[in-house]
């Protein structure tokens, strides 16, 4: 599966957690909203540098992102992944 099937969904997920308009996020990104909209539906793929200023306008990072993506592609992940690491590190090693 691409790992960036579902990137349009989990964008659109982001901003609207965020509370932000497309116009919001599209005018602080430096695009046009029609280019978010072709985005967030899917139609394309932005560009690297399009997508960092999406992040930046957005307020994210990189594990905002990941965990949109796979949260958007029905992958589960730990509600805590520190307290999940933390849980695997103190246990012995298998015999």
């Amino acid at each position: 599966m691409d790992p960036f099937s579902n990137l349009g969904s989990a964008l659109r997920w982001l901003r609207w957690r965020r509370h932000r308009t497309q116009g919001e996020v599209a005018q602080s990104a430096g695009i046009t909203r029609g280019m978010l909209s072709a985005y967030e539906t899917g139609k394309q793929l932005p560009a690297l540098d399009t997508l960092g200023r999406l992040m930046v306008a957005l307020g994210i990072d990189l594990v905002h992102l990941h965990e949109a993506l796979v949260l958007h592609q029905g992958r589960p992940w730990p509600e805590d992944a520190a307290e999940q690491r933390s849980k695997t590190e103190s246990e012995p090693p298998p015999s």
